[in-house]
Parts: structure tokens; C-alpha cells; sequence
């Protein structure tokens, strides 16, 4: 190390290192010195002057986390507050941590080794208290401590005593009373340095997550929130699933479903707020919207996220009704559609499904009240075991709800979305099995062979509830339903539009089509074509002609009707 360089870090070391120095003073100089192009913090050839400076470097660090909360600042008009001094202090550890990736990536790597190290030192000490707090209460009475310990920040290097023969690392000690705060303040750190760090560190970045995991477990509300968006965002910067990614991906979807079990509880005590609520919320949704990207290359987690999610999807539902405004229940009711959307696009295998199917009971009644709920009984009766008596329940109960909807004397907004939901249900089953079908197929024939057999036109879903009345019944239904739809006209759009929808899918829905006879097909054809033909009678449509015109065109345009 050069002579001058060397004098540099011994400036440095002084300006710091004094006792009552103002933290204002030590954040401009750090800044000056190590932060800012060309920094002081580069590689050597010699391993004695690397030593030198990465110790001084992790001493740094060391002072910084003890100043954490520190107010030793002087009263004058450029001070900052205590809250001010401590988003600075964070601020410039990530600093140094970027520099030090730019100019020596080894020290970032220890660096942040010490930053996973120090939470989990605090959150194992958070640990041992709630132990040490059941021992008490059990009668056996312990010295408690009034702080825990970071040594992760300490190194029995001690090279920097050739600048000063009483260098030491001072103890981080912190008090019980705001080891929350500084969990806080080290995930902060970590989780900028997961930002610029992962793609040369992503093994250790993916195992920081079980330290991290521990925080969601020990820590405050708040903290564990911080900890669960730092989870988000290391699934987020991974490009594969990993096994140990996918493992952690499961103890994610563990700690999630322990929070939710937990919110009702902590609403009743009011020990939560809405915005935390919220959080909540949104990290959930992020969280299996991430994992989603990797649902093919889950390899042994799919039944145990399945199973998590689902309890996930009971808690919110429990918590829905009790919902204190509009915006509380929407916002609990788009997380019930994350939840579904993420339980149907796991790619489950006969085996793992049963999860689903044990729970079909509480699923249908769970659907009257949510309709994004009806895709889960999707799931059931797209199985091939046709004697499965929950899988005969939840037809029996589509097939009802589907012919009782139709049935009713008045076409109304609401019955309609209703009635939407349920044949797209329906729908999405039948390409569900279909798809099951083909891949089982697959194993045995070629694809030529899979084409030719044409799967989708031989499904019946409701095959086991049909009887010689089924046929007759349905075309009745349908005839009458065309009947009061004589009322609905271009006016409404949106009631009107709904009606097409539905014409579209009793058409698209194979279970349906092929049981109905060629007259009602016809009714239904000429009644989505109905918009087209008085659209182009008129010289001048009206606006919701037009647009009642251009609806009719898509869906006929969709409708998927060969064979």
C-alpha cells in the first residue's frame, strides 16, 4: 500500500474514531473517502494491505450499527433529526456496500455474510427470551438480560493497531426494547444489497431467507412485513427455481398462512392497523405471483402450497364479511382471486389434487358467498374418477345452481354474472380434463394419434346426473330462458352484453351443446346474431347498437362449435 493511501485511511481513522465527534462530521467524511469515485476501497495484490482495509472497512460498519438511534448530534441549524441521523446512517452503509462490490466484490460478499449473520443473532435472542419468558412463568426463575449482542460485526484481525496501538471493535449491544428497530434497519441494508449484489451472489442472497424467515416468525408487525418483501423480491431477482429456492418458497407460503391465521385474532385485539393490513395483503399477492413464474419447475412442494394457500383462502373468507368498509371487502376479495389463480395454475397430478377434493364441502358453500371460489370445484370435477362421491356432490351442485339460474322469471345484472361465472367454471373444467386426457395420452400414443382422437368433443361432465329427462329439460330451460330474454334490449348495454355472454357460453360449453338439440342451438345462434342484423338495417345505428354489434361479432367470432 502506498505510502500516501496508507496516510488517507489513517486521516480517516482519526476524524472517526474520536470520542464526541459530531455523527454529522463522521457521515461527510465517510462519504467523501470511501463513497465517491475513485474510492479508497480497491483491490491489492498484497494480501496484507487487503486485510488492512477490509478490517478498517468492517470497523467502519461496526461504528455505524452502534450509532444506529444514537443522538450525539450537535445542535445547530444543519442537524438532523434522530429519525433523520438514522435513514442517513443506513444510506451510507449501502453506500460503502456499492463501492465495495464495484471495487473489491470479496469484501461486499463478507459484508453481507455479516449482515445475515447479525439478524439472525437477534432474532435467535428474541427466541431465547420468549423460552426464558415460559421458564419464568413455570416458576423457575432466570437473570434476565437487558440486551443482545451482535458479534457478527468483529474480526480477531487486528492489523489497524499499526495506526493505533488501542484499536478494538466496540460491542453492539442492543437493548430488548429495540431490537425490532434494528432488525429493521439491517433488512434495509440487505435488501439493497440483494438489489445490486444477487446476480454475482444469488446462493447467498437464497440463503439469507432463512434468517430472514426467522424475522417473519419473531418480530413485530411491521418487521415482519419488511422481512416478507425482502422474500418478495429475492424470488422476484432469482431466473430459476432452485431446490433451496424451492424449499424456502414453501417456509415463505408457512409464514404467510401463520400471519392470516393470525389477523383475525389480532383485529379483534386492534393490535394491527389497516395500512399494515394492506401490506399484508399486497406481499401476499406479490409473493404467489412470484412463485407462480415457477410453478413447472416445482418439483415437491406443489401439494404443501396447495394446502397453504388454501388456508390462506379460509381466513380471508372469514375475514370478508367482517370487513369495515367497501374498499376492506375488495381488497380481501381480489387476494381470494390471487389465491385461486394460484392454486389452479400449480400443475397438480391426480395424487396432489385430493388436498382440493377432501375440502369440496366447505368449497361449495365457500363459492355461494365468493365466485372466484367456483374454478377450486373446477379442479374437482375435472378428476377422472367418475364414482368419487365429493366429485358427484360438486357436479350435482354445479348442474343445479347452472338450471336454476336459467329457470328464474326475470333476466336481471346480476343473475347473469352469476350465471357467467358458473358456465365459465364449467368450461374451464372441461379444458382442464381435456388437457389431463391428452397428457395421459401422451404416455402411450403419439400426438398425431392425441390430435385425431379429438378428446374435448367426447366430454360430458354432467354424464353421471344425466337421465331421460336431461335432454328435454335442458332445452326446455334454455327455450324459456330465450323467451324472457325477448325484454332484454340494446338500450342496456351492460345487461344486454352479459346476455350475449352467456348465449356464447352455453354454446362453448361442450357438456352443455351436446345435449342440446339443433333447434335450441339455432335459437341461441340467432339471438347473438340478433345485434349484427338490426345494426345493419338502421342508416344510423345508435351507439349501443354499434357496440352491442361489435360484442356480438367477437363472441360468434369465439365460439369453438366443431363437431
Amino acid at each position: 500500500m502506498s505510502t500516501r493511501r496508507k496516510d488517507i485511511w489513517k486521516l480517516l481513522y482519526n476524524l472517526v474514531s474520536r470520542d464526541g465527534t459530531d455523527l454529522n462530521d463522521v457521515f461527510a467524511f465517510v462519504d467523501d473517502i470511501l463513497c465517491r469515485e475513485p474510492s479508497l476501497i480497491r483491490p491489492s495484490l498484497r494480501e496484507l494491505n487487503n486485510r488492512f482495509q477490509d478490517t478498517f472497512v468492517l470497523w467502519i460498519i461496526n461504528k455505524f450499527i452502534n450509532g444506529l438511534g444514537d443522538s450525539n448530534v450537535k445542535s445547530n441549524s444543519n442537524s438532523f433529526s434522530t429519525e433523520g441521523m438514522q435513514g442517513r446512517n443506513i444510506q451510507l452503509q449501502e453506500k460503502i456496500l456499492q463501492s465495495c462490490l464495484v471495487n473489491r466484490a470479496l469484501l461486499f460478499e463478507r459484508l453481507v455474510a455479516a449482515y445475515i449473520k447479525a439478524i439472525g443473532q437477534l432474532t435467535n435472542g428474541l427466541q431465547l427470551l420468549d423460552e426464558q419468558q415460559d421458564i419464568n412463568q413455570a416458576g423457575i426463575e432466570t437473570e434476565p438480560k437487558q440486551f443482545l449482542e451482535i458479534t457478527a460485526f468483529f474480526s480477531e484481525d487486528l492489523c489497524l493497531r499499526e495506526i493505533d496501538a488501542d484499536f478494538s471493535f466496540k460491542p453492539i449491544r442492543v437493548p430488548y426494547e429495540v431490537v425490532d428497530d434494528r432488525v429493521r434497519s439491517l433488512l434495509q441494508v440487505l435488501h439493497t444489497a440483494a438489489l445490486i449484489g444477487y446476480p454475482l451472489f444469488p446462493q447467498m442472497f437464497a440463503e439469507s431467507l432463512l434468517s430472514v424467515l426467522h424475522v417473519v416468525r419473531e418480530c413485530d408487525l411491521t418487521t415482519k412485513l419488511l422481512a416478507l418483501r425482502y422474500c418478495q423480491k429475492i424470488f422476484e431477482l432469482a431466473c430459476k427455481c432452485t431446490e433451496l429456492l424451492e424449499h424456502y418458497g414453501q417456509l415463505t407460503m408457512q409464514g404467510l398462512a401463520l400471519i392470516w391465521s393470525q389477523i383475525p385474532l389480532w383485529l379483534h385485539a386492534r393490535c394491527i392497523r389497516l395500512e399494515e393490513l394492506d401490506g399484508f395483503k399486497d406481499v401476499t399477492i406479490a409473493i404467489m405471483r412470484v412463485l407462480n413464474r415457477f410453478s413447472n419447475e416445482l418439483q415437491w412442494t406443489r401439494r404443501a402450497l396447495t394446502m397453504l394457500a388454501l388456508s390462506i383462502l379460509y381466513n380471508c373468507a372469514e375475514l370478508e364479511p367482517k370487513a369495515n368498509n367497501k374498499n376492506d371487502s375488495k381488497n380481501l376479495g381480489e387476494l381470494i382471486r390471487e389465491i385461486v389463480q394460484f392454486i389452479i395454475q400449480l400443475p397438480l397430478e391426480d395424487g396432489e389434487e385430493d388436498v382440493i377434493v377432501k375440502d369440496a364441502e366447505k368449497l361449495i358453500i365457500l363459492s355461494e358467498k365468493n365466485e372466484f371460489v367456483l374454478l377450486l370445484l373446477s379442479v374437482i370435477i375435472a378428476r377422472v374418477d367418475n364414482e368419487s362421491e365429493k366429485r358427484l356432490r360438486t357436479l350435482k351442485f354445479l348442474k343445479e345452481k347452472i338450471f336454476d339460474t336459467l329457470r328464474l322469471p326475470e333476466i336481471r345484472i346480476d343473475s347473469l354474472k352469476r350465471l357467467k361465472q358458473l358456465l365459465q367454471a364449467l368450461i374451464y373444467a372441461e379444458h382442464r380434463l381435456c388437457r389431463r386426457q391428452q397428457l395421459n395420452a401422451l404416455r402411450k400414443n403419439t400426438v398425431e394419434e392425441v390430435i385425431q382422437e379429438n378428446y374435448y368433443n367426447s366430454i360430458n361432465l354432467f354424464s353421471s346426473l344425466v337421465d331421460d329427462d336431461y335432454v328435454s329439460q335442458l332445452d326446455q330451460v334454455i327455450s324459456r330462458y330465450h323467451g324472457n330474454s325477448v325484454l332484454v334490449d340494446f338500450k342496456d348495454l351492460e345487461l344486454f352484453t352479459l346476455y350475449l355472454d352467456v348465449c356464447a357460453l352455453l354454446m362453448n360449453s361442450i357438456t352443455l351443446r351436446g345435449a342440446m338439440n339443433t333447434k335450441t342451438q339455432i335459437i341461441l345462434l340467432q339471438r347473438m346474431s340478433n345485434p349484427l342484423e338490426a345494426a345493419t338495417q338502421e342508416r344510423f345505428p345508435s351507439r349501443n347498437l354499434q357496440d352491442a354489434a361489435f360484442e356480438s361479432l367477437r363472441l360468434l367470432a369465439s365460439l369453438n362449435i366443431n363437431g
